[in-house]
């Protein structure tokens, strides 16, 4: 059989536009709230009460703190994030972002840059099986999508890895969660059909923290952190677990008080 042209994924992304708009179609950050919710995963991966970004969300953002950052606000290209610091945000989100981009091992990368440590970067993609339901490309629902995607196996040339193309990017991750999610999946539809409920596969990386010791430097009095206009002593209860060094100092954004200032 034949695949589709682009004209016909074109006319079938039309139309499972049109019936999820008569539907009352949610996306699939707002689909998956109520079971994040009832899990602490908003506790436990993306509080609202610290920063986040929230990568390619269109009108479906992930909370109403986060920076939403997408094409449809002006901002560039999710792949370089031009224009956004390194080591910025405690939650850096992209949820169902990576399957549009033709370099994803640089967006992983830069997306990394840009979560600071102690914070955590969450990745959704569409599982292929669940959501795809073909080997090859076009998507039959979504033109745009460059790759398919499976948890753990590639299937060249068509479907990458997630895990292996989030190692590929950061060698030393720290994988803390790593799972498919199927809630509500209707597993009775056919190929033909769209797919009803969660079809992702999520990962989460957490960066590692960095944390300052006041026996590094004896003269040290305050040291502020610029983020927050906190002392570092709060911030380091909370924020911080990896030894770094003085010369470090410069790149933490921290404004240091000694005695001899004083």
């Amino acid at each position: 059989m034949s695949s589709m042209t682009t004209e016909e994924a074109n006319l079938a992304w039309y139309r499972v536009n049109c019936e999820r708009d008569a539907h009352g179609y949610k996306g699939e950050t707002s689909k998956a709230r109520a079971r994040r919710l009832r899990e602490g995963w908003f506790d436990k991966w993306a509080p609202e009460g610290k920063p986040g970004i929230d990568i390619g969300c269109s009108h479906d953002p992930l909370n109403q703190t986060f920076r939403r950052f997408d094409f449809i606000f002006g901002d560039g290209d999710a792949t370089t994030m031009d224009g956004v610091p390194n080591d910025l945000f405690h939650t850096v989100y992209a949820s169902n972002v990576l399957e549009h981009l033709s370099y994803p091992h640089k967006a992983i990368q830069r997306w990394y840059e840009i979560c600071r440590p102690g914070g955590h970067l969450i990745i959704i993609v569409p599982h292929r099986e669940l959501y795809e339901k073909k080997r090859f490309l076009p998507s039959t629902w979504n033109p745009e999508h460059t790759y398919f995607w499976l948890p753990d196996q590639e299937d060249p040339p068509c479907t990458k890895s997630l895990k292996k193309e989030v190692l590929n990017a950061i060698p030393d991750a720290d994988i803390v969660e790593f799972r498919t999610i199927d809630e509500g999946y209707d597993y009775s539809l056919g190929k033909h059909e769209h797919a009803v409920g969660e079809f992702g596969i999520e990962i989460i990386v957490r960066k590692p923290k960095k944390v300052w010791t006041y026996e590094q430097l004896p003269d040290l009095k305050t040291v502020y952190n610029l983020d927050t206009e906190q002392p570092l002593t709060t911030i380091l209860q909370d924020d911080v677990s990896m030894e770094i060094s003085p010369q470090d100092i410069p790149h933490i954004n921290l404004v240091i008080e000694s005695e001899e200032i004083q």
